[in-house]
Protein backbone atom coordinates (compact mmCIF):
# COMPACT_ATOMS: atom_id res chain seq x y z
CA UNK A 1 0.00 0.00 0.00
CA UNK A 2 2.79 2.40 0.88
CA UNK A 3 4.58 1.72 -2.42
CA UNK A 4 1.35 2.26 -4.33
CA UNK A 5 0.65 5.55 -2.55
CA UNK A 6 4.18 6.77 -3.24
CA UNK A 7 3.77 6.00 -6.94
CA UNK A 8 0.36 7.67 -7.08
CA UNK A 9 1.64 10.83 -5.37
CA UNK A 10 3.58 11.63 -8.54
CA UNK A 11 0.37 11.65 -10.60
CA UNK A 12 -2.20 13.44 -8.44
CA UNK A 13 -3.07 17.09 -7.89
CA UNK A 14 -3.79 16.72 -4.19
CA UNK A 15 -3.90 14.31 -1.28
CA UNK A 16 -6.02 13.88 1.84
CA UNK A 17 -3.95 12.94 4.88
CA UNK A 18 -5.03 11.91 8.37
CA UNK A 19 -1.96 13.19 10.22
CA UNK A 20 1.05 15.46 10.09
CA UNK A 21 3.17 12.31 10.31
CA UNK A 22 1.62 11.15 7.03
CA UNK A 23 2.60 14.47 5.44
CA UNK A 24 6.16 14.15 6.76
CA UNK A 25 6.49 10.69 5.21
CA UNK A 26 4.95 11.89 1.95
CA UNK A 27 7.48 14.70 1.63
CA UNK A 28 10.27 12.32 2.61
CA UNK A 29 9.30 9.84 -0.11
CA UNK A 30 8.55 12.53 -2.72
CA UNK A 31 10.38 15.81 -1.93
CA UNK A 32 9.19 17.32 -5.22
CA UNK A 33 5.49 16.86 -4.49
CA UNK A 34 3.69 20.13 -5.34
CA UNK A 35 0.06 19.08 -5.00
CA UNK A 36 -2.43 20.35 -2.49
CA UNK A 37 -2.60 18.78 0.97
CA UNK A 38 -5.75 18.53 3.05
CA UNK A 39 -5.62 17.25 6.62
CA UNK A 40 -8.73 15.29 7.54
CA UNK A 41 -8.96 13.04 10.63
CA UNK A 42 -10.61 9.66 10.17
CA UNK A 43 -14.35 10.23 10.75
CA UNK A 44 -16.41 7.64 12.66
CA UNK A 45 -20.15 7.46 13.29
CA UNK A 46 -20.92 7.98 16.97
CA UNK A 47 -21.73 4.57 18.48
CA UNK A 48 -21.23 5.57 22.11
CA UNK A 49 -23.80 4.17 24.54
CA UNK A 50 -23.44 5.14 28.18
CA UNK A 51 -24.46 1.80 29.64
CA UNK A 52 -21.95 1.91 32.51
CA UNK A 53 -20.06 -1.28 31.70
CA UNK A 54 -17.70 -2.38 34.44
CA UNK A 55 -14.17 -1.23 33.68
CA UNK A 56 -11.90 -4.26 33.94
CA UNK A 57 -9.28 -4.37 31.22
CA UNK A 58 -6.35 -2.69 29.57
CA UNK A 59 -6.96 -3.66 25.98
CA UNK A 60 -5.16 -4.18 22.69
CA UNK A 61 -7.48 -3.72 19.71
CA UNK A 62 -6.77 -4.51 16.06
CA UNK A 63 -4.15 -6.28 13.97
CA UNK A 64 -1.71 -8.19 16.15
CA UNK A 65 1.52 -7.53 14.27
CA UNK A 66 5.00 -6.44 15.33
CA UNK A 67 4.58 -2.95 13.87
CA UNK A 68 1.66 -2.54 16.28
CA UNK A 69 3.78 -3.84 19.17
CA UNK A 70 1.69 -6.92 19.96
CA UNK A 71 4.83 -8.56 21.38
CA UNK A 72 5.10 -5.70 23.89
CA UNK A 73 1.46 -6.17 24.88
CA UNK A 74 1.97 -9.86 25.64
CA UNK A 75 5.18 -9.06 27.49
CA UNK A 76 3.20 -6.56 29.54
CA UNK A 77 0.62 -9.23 30.39
CA UNK A 78 3.37 -11.59 31.56
CA UNK A 79 5.49 -9.11 33.48
CA UNK A 80 2.58 -7.44 35.26
CA UNK A 81 1.53 -10.67 36.94
CA UNK A 82 5.15 -11.43 37.87
CA UNK A 83 5.29 -8.06 39.65
CA UNK A 84 2.05 -8.78 41.47
CA UNK A 85 0.05 -6.05 39.72
CA UNK A 86 -3.69 -6.70 39.72
CA UNK A 87 -4.29 -5.61 36.12
CA UNK A 88 -6.49 -7.58 33.74
CA UNK A 89 -6.01 -7.50 29.99
CA UNK A 90 -8.02 -7.99 26.81
CA UNK A 91 -7.08 -8.47 23.19
CA UNK A 92 -9.59 -8.20 20.36
CA UNK A 93 -8.11 -9.13 17.00
CA UNK A 94 -8.71 -11.09 13.82
CA UNK A 95 -5.01 -12.01 13.63
CA UNK A 96 -3.59 -15.42 14.48
CA UNK A 97 -2.24 -14.99 18.02
CA UNK A 98 -1.89 -18.67 18.98
CA UNK A 99 1.91 -18.42 19.22
CA UNK A 100 1.69 -15.35 21.44
CA UNK A 101 -0.86 -17.00 23.72
CA UNK A 102 1.28 -20.15 24.06
CA UNK A 103 4.20 -17.98 25.17
CA UNK A 104 2.31 -16.90 28.30
CA UNK A 105 2.60 -18.67 31.63
CA UNK A 106 -0.60 -20.13 33.08
CA UNK A 107 -1.01 -17.33 35.68
CA UNK A 108 -0.57 -14.66 32.99
CA UNK A 109 -2.94 -16.44 30.64
CA UNK A 110 -5.67 -16.32 33.28
CA UNK A 111 -5.39 -12.51 33.33
CA UNK A 112 -6.02 -12.21 29.58
CA UNK A 113 -9.47 -12.18 27.98
CA UNK A 114 -9.29 -13.05 24.28
CA UNK A 115 -11.67 -12.08 21.48
CA UNK A 116 -10.18 -13.72 18.41
CA UNK A 117 -12.58 -13.95 15.50
CA UNK A 118 -11.97 -13.88 11.77
CA UNK A 119 -14.33 -10.92 11.51
CA UNK A 120 -14.79 -8.49 14.39
CA UNK A 121 -18.08 -6.63 14.32
CA UNK A 122 -18.45 -3.05 15.50
CA UNK A 123 -20.55 -4.36 18.38
CA UNK A 124 -17.77 -6.70 19.52
CA UNK A 125 -15.19 -3.93 19.37
CA UNK A 126 -17.47 -1.46 21.15
CA UNK A 127 -18.14 -3.89 24.01
CA UNK A 128 -14.45 -4.68 24.38
CA UNK A 129 -13.51 -1.01 24.53
CA UNK A 130 -16.46 -0.19 26.77
CA UNK A 131 -15.26 -2.73 29.34
CA UNK A 132 -11.77 -1.23 29.39
CA UNK A 133 -9.95 1.27 31.53
CA UNK A 134 -7.97 2.25 28.51
CA UNK A 135 -6.27 1.12 25.32
CA UNK A 136 -2.67 -0.07 25.09
CA UNK A 137 -1.12 1.03 21.79
CA UNK A 138 2.58 0.07 21.75
CA UNK A 139 2.92 0.97 18.08
CA UNK A 140 6.40 1.08 16.58
CA UNK A 141 5.28 2.98 13.48
CA UNK A 142 1.93 4.53 12.63
CA UNK A 143 0.61 7.31 10.39
CA UNK A 144 -3.04 6.89 11.34
CA UNK A 145 -5.05 4.61 13.57
CA UNK A 146 -8.71 3.72 13.50
CA UNK A 147 -8.40 2.59 17.11
CA UNK A 148 -7.85 6.13 18.37
CA UNK A 149 -11.17 7.62 17.20
CA UNK A 150 -13.18 4.63 18.42
CA UNK A 151 -11.46 4.62 21.81
CA UNK A 152 -12.06 8.35 22.24
CA UNK A 153 -15.66 7.88 21.05
CA UNK A 154 -16.21 5.67 24.08
CA UNK A 155 -14.30 8.00 26.37
CA UNK A 156 -11.34 5.67 26.76
CA UNK A 157 -7.83 7.06 27.25
CA UNK A 158 -4.89 5.62 25.36
CA UNK A 159 -1.40 4.72 26.51
CA UNK A 160 0.80 4.77 23.42
CA UNK A 161 4.38 4.93 22.32
CA UNK A 162 5.76 8.38 21.61
CA UNK A 163 6.09 7.58 17.91
CA UNK A 164 4.59 8.46 14.56
CA UNK A 165 1.20 10.12 14.66
CA UNK A 166 0.27 9.07 18.19
CA UNK A 167 1.44 12.30 19.92
CA UNK A 168 -0.90 14.27 17.65
CA UNK A 169 -3.97 12.99 19.51
CA UNK A 170 -2.67 11.24 22.64
CA UNK A 171 -1.86 14.25 24.78
CA UNK A 172 -0.14 13.35 28.08
CA UNK A 173 -2.42 13.94 31.04
CA UNK A 174 -5.28 15.02 28.74
CA UNK A 175 -6.32 12.10 26.52
CA UNK A 176 -3.86 9.52 27.79
CA UNK A 177 -0.15 9.03 28.25
CA UNK A 178 2.92 8.47 26.09
CA UNK A 179 5.66 5.95 26.78
CA UNK A 180 9.14 6.94 25.63
CA UNK A 181 10.78 3.51 25.88
CA UNK A 182 8.52 0.91 24.30
CA UNK A 183 10.50 -1.97 25.85
CA UNK A 184 10.38 -0.60 29.42
CA UNK A 185 7.52 -2.54 31.04
CA UNK A 186 7.79 -0.60 34.30
CA UNK A 187 7.05 2.62 32.40
CA UNK A 188 3.89 1.07 30.97
CA UNK A 189 2.77 -0.06 34.43
CA UNK A 190 3.32 3.41 35.91
CA UNK A 191 1.20 5.00 33.16
CA UNK A 192 -1.54 2.40 33.68
CA UNK A 193 -1.79 3.28 37.37
CA UNK A 194 -1.86 6.98 36.49
CA UNK A 195 -4.67 6.34 34.04
CA UNK A 196 -6.77 4.60 36.67
CA UNK A 197 -6.26 7.43 39.15
CA UNK A 198 -7.16 10.13 36.61
CA UNK A 199 -9.75 8.16 34.66
CA UNK A 200 -12.74 10.49 35.12
CA UNK A 201 -10.87 13.54 33.80
CA UNK A 202 -9.16 11.65 30.98
CA UNK A 203 -12.38 9.97 29.87
CA UNK A 204 -14.26 13.27 29.61
CA UNK A 205 -11.39 14.79 27.63
CA UNK A 206 -11.31 11.85 25.22
CA UNK A 207 -15.03 12.06 24.54
CA UNK A 208 -14.74 15.81 23.90
CA UNK A 209 -11.76 15.26 21.58
CA UNK A 210 -13.77 12.76 19.55
CA UNK A 211 -16.70 15.12 19.16
CA UNK A 212 -14.44 17.97 18.01
CA UNK A 213 -12.29 15.96 15.63
CA UNK A 214 -13.54 12.50 14.65
CA UNK A 215 -17.35 12.65 14.74
CA UNK A 216 -18.82 11.82 11.33
CA UNK A 217 -21.19 14.79 11.72
CA UNK A 218 -18.14 16.94 10.89
CA UNK A 219 -17.99 15.43 7.39
CA UNK A 220 -19.65 18.46 5.68
CA UNK A 221 -16.93 20.71 7.09
CA UNK A 222 -14.18 18.46 5.77
CA UNK A 223 -15.96 18.05 2.43
CA UNK A 224 -16.11 21.83 2.08
CA UNK A 225 -12.34 22.00 2.52
CA UNK A 226 -11.86 19.43 -0.24
CA UNK A 227 -14.15 21.29 -2.64
CA UNK A 228 -12.52 24.64 -1.91
CA UNK A 229 -9.06 23.18 -2.40
CA UNK A 230 -10.08 21.61 -5.69
CA UNK A 231 -11.60 24.89 -6.88
CA UNK A 232 -8.34 26.73 -6.23
CA UNK A 233 -6.44 24.17 -8.31
CA UNK A 234 -8.78 24.29 -11.30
Amino acid sequence: VEKLNTALSKRVEGVILASREAERLLRLSDPRFQGGIIHMPLPFEDRWVNDFLERRYFSFIGHAVKAKGVDIFFKLVEESQKEGADFEFLIATSSNISKCVRSLSSPARRRLHIINERFLSNEMIDKAIGASWGIIAPYRRVTQSGVVPVAFMHGKPIIATNKGAMPESVVPGVTGFLVDNVDCISEWLIKMRQLQRDYAKLSANCREYYLKNFDSSLAPIYLKRIIENQSRNM
